[in-house]
């Protein structure tokens, strides 16, 4: 074998472990993304890593079960129980799009809760100038742990835990082409809810 066919041997060899490599920790490379888009709030670059309208429905579909779960356990035998959960159900949706939000998703990430208060998290003021301000460090909470695995080649999935709740809220990603990935659910646990 000539010097030449040796060397592009080891290129073409180099080449596919180098690809490899980057097919197999991209989600970690994406997980790094929407960190970094969380820290410059590049609301545009959150949305090109996490599927809303995905996400939203997903969440729906978990929070509804779960609390309709609930309300039934709190509010049996009451007659207006129905009427409970009717309306429960009516409030249920808009405060889903509150959450599932680039800043209630920021909150969910670095302090593992849900939460409605999320207005000012992206520096929202009258001034353009404020709102252009530097980067804002995006840290976890100290009392959480983020645990990050593959579980099929397609999907991964990102745990958030808390010493407070034995479950972890859980996300999951989707590989979009060949090394781009997409948060599309999440799974709440039930004391979530209950709390």
């Amino acid at each position: 074998m000539s010097t030449n066919k040796k060397l592009l041997s080891v290129i073409a060899v180099g080449s596919g472990v180098l690809v490899g490599a980057y097919y197999a920790v991209s989600p970690w490379l994406t997980v790094n993304k929407l960190k970094q888009a969380f820290e410059e709030k590049d609301t545009r670059q959150i949305e090109k890593i996490v599927d809303f309208p995905e996400l939203r429905q997903d969440f729906k579909e978990t929070a509804k079960a779960a609390i309709m779960k609930s309300t039934a356990r709190d509010l049996e035998g009451n007659p207006f129980a129905a009427l409970g959960m009717v309306m429960a159900n009516a409030i249920i949706d808009p405060l889903i799009d509150q959450v599932i939000s680039p800043a209630g998703l920021e909150v969910l990430f670095t302090t593992g809760e849900v939460s409605l208060e999320t207005s000012n998290i992206f520096g929202e003021t009258n001034s353009e100038s404020d709102s252009r301000s530097g980067k804002e460090e995006f840290e976890l909470d100290p009392d959480l742990r983020m645990n990050m695995y593959y579980t099929e080649v397609n999907e991964f999935k990102i745990e958030i835990s808390d010493k407070d709740i034995d479950e972890p809220i859980a996300f999951y990603m989707e590989r979009d082409g060949f090394a781009d990935w997409k948060v599309t659910g999440m799974e709440i646990p039930q004391s979530v809810f209950d709390n």
